[in-house]
């Protein structure tokens, strides 16, 4: 529109001026004419380009003021509860993401119920040759097997052990994309992320991107044909773990050069998802246990969750309480503040704290004279109670050392070290984990595991992969030995929490042959 109304301009203000200059008295009008439809042009001229005209100062205006200032602190460990979309920018469409995989192209009816999360960091946009795109995506499969991301995908779904995330075929560095697959080669998808960087001379909506944005998509597991259905408290650790994202993608910027800021504020996005032919909504997924419902009744298919980093917000624990209130709120639940109550402590927001009068100086000398002395008796009694208190068990490996680059494949390692305190009737066992993989697998032989004589412990264990691993000395009392051998599931695909009490740990990188 700008450029046509231009060229009107200019085209009906040169033929004026030809007319005026070489034509006769005859062509007088002509030229009053050419003149009025210049004059009009000029005037839509204005008036079209004002707005981006503006938008550009404004955009120039903020720019310089950037660079005069230092970035803003990255806030994300306190978050503000938020109902309106403009808050969270391109996350309000969170459920409009597009990825790659062919599993995510199949009609809607067979989709299965899923979740989504998004984050926002505002940062530098990439410029110049540096990192590369392949760069970028190796990085990017790095951060997505920190357990920040898989301790939350073990709540969510069933992950198959050895689970690699893979990146999709190049897209640039502006966008890339990975999927969690399985290792049998069946193409089977656990989860898939899109991250999307701002790059110097790509716009987006008629702008440039102001930051990173991460989204990550996972399909809930279903049990003969049924969705299975978590609780509230289960939701409530999820949206409180994913939350942590943003604290992660930041890190994850900085690793590779760009310059993160806090205005505008990191943002955070959660998208629960019903199967389309689902009769009952939102609660295929949900396990609401005795709320009440109100009537009519009602169903939602899809609940929507936003929140904005601030500085004076809540803790993550307290805007997943929020998330869930808003989620019994969509489907007719009533009674729900005693249940969410009884979750974990959802914080309060900060406050400054201002100090309270003291009338009489002296009063206040006396009191804080005498907290001293009962402070100092307090500490001697503790401390009197800690030298004489039994000590706590210990342990240590000292073969294979940390960092240790003589141990394969496949070998039969022997282990050792030395352990101090440990109670009668408890004993030692050790444990491997791989590397980004929250599972912990029994190493030793179960019937004499890691005996204790005259302070030192040795085991055999058998090495089954080259990965990197990390090995765990653990003290077990008889309970938790007897739970270990009940818990059959867990002996062959691995304890989702460490049992016992950590005594030592080492890690090394098993090699693929001598």
């Amino acid at each position: 529109m700008v450029a046509w109304t231009a060229g009107v301009c200019g085209g009906a203000a040169a033929l004026a001026a030809v007319f005026a200059t070489f034509a006769g008295r005859g062509w007088r009008i002509a030229v009053f004419v050419l003149a009025a439809i210049a004059a009009c042009a000029l005037l839509v001229l204005i008036g079209t380009g004002f707005q981006p005209a503006s938008l550009w100062l404004k955009e120039a205006r903020r720019q310089r003021q950037q660079r005069r200032e230092p970035p803003r602190r990255v806030i994300t460990d306190r978050w503000r509860y938020t109902s309106a979309a403009f808050d969270v920018g391109t996350l309000a469409n969170l459920g409009q993401k597009a990825f790659s995989h062919r599993l995510y192209l199949r009609p809607t009816e067979d989709k299965p119920p899923a979740v989504r999360f998004g984050v926002f960091v505002a940062c530098s946009p990439l410029a110049d040759d540096e990192p590369t795109a392949e760069s970028l995506r190796s990085c990017m499969r790095d951060c997505l097997s920190q357990p920040e991301i898989m301790n939350l995908l073990v709540k969510l779904t069933d992950i198959d052990v050895g689970a690699e995330w893979r990146s999709q075929p190049g897209r640039g560095r502006s966008s890339l994309e990975a999927d969690l697959l399985s290792p049998d080669g069946s193409g089977r998808v656990f989860a898939s992320a899109l991250l999307l960087l701002p790059e110097q001379g790509i716009m987006r909506y008629g702008k440039d991107r102001a930051g990173a944005e991460l989204y990550l998509h996972v399909d809930l597991p279903m049990k003969d044909g049924t969705p299975v259905r978590p609780g509230l408290a289960e939701w409530h650790d999820r949206f409180t773990a994913a939350l942590g994202f943003a604290g992660l993608l930041s890190r994850f910027l900085n690793g590779v050069g760009l310059i993160t800021s806090g205005d505008p504020a990191p943002r955070f996005a959660v998208q629960l998802q019903a199967r389309s032919q689902a009769t009952t909504g939102l609660d295929e997924i949900v396990d609401f246990g005795d709320l009440a419902v109100l009537s009519p009744r009602k169903y939602s298919m899809q609940y929507d969750g936003w929140a904005v980093a601030d500085e004076q917000g809540k803790t993550a624990g307290a805007v997943s309480r929020r998330f869930l209130t808003e989620l019994c709120e969509s489907t007719g639940r009533t009674g729900y503040e005693g249940t969410l109550a009884d979750l974990a402590d959802a914080g309060s927001e900060r406050g400054d704290a201002k100090p309270s009068d003291s009338r009489k100086g002296s009063r206040a000398a006396l009191i804080g004279g005498l907290c001293g002395i009962a402070a100092i008796v307090i500490g001697a009694v503790i401390i009197g109670f800690w030298v004489s208190a039994p000590k706590g068990p210990t342990g240590t490996i000292t073969d294979p050392p940390n960092g240790a680059t003589n141990v394969y494949k496949h070998e039969q390692l022997h282990v050792s070290g030395t352990a101090q305190n440990i109670p009668s009737g408890y004993r030692l066992d050790v444990f491997l984990q791989f590397v980004g993989y929250p599972r912990y697998y029994a190493a030793a032989d179960p019937n004499i595991a890691a005996p204790l004589i005259h302070g030192n412990w040795s085991s055999t264990i058998f090495i089954g992969d080259a990965k990197p691993i990390i090995l765990w000395l653990v003290s077990l009392s008889p309970t938790e030995v007897n739970l270990m051998n009940d818990e059959v599931s867990y002996q062959s695909s691995g304890y989702p929490t460490l049992p016992g009490t950590r005594l030592a740990s080492v890690s090394f990188t098993a090699n693929a042959s001598p």
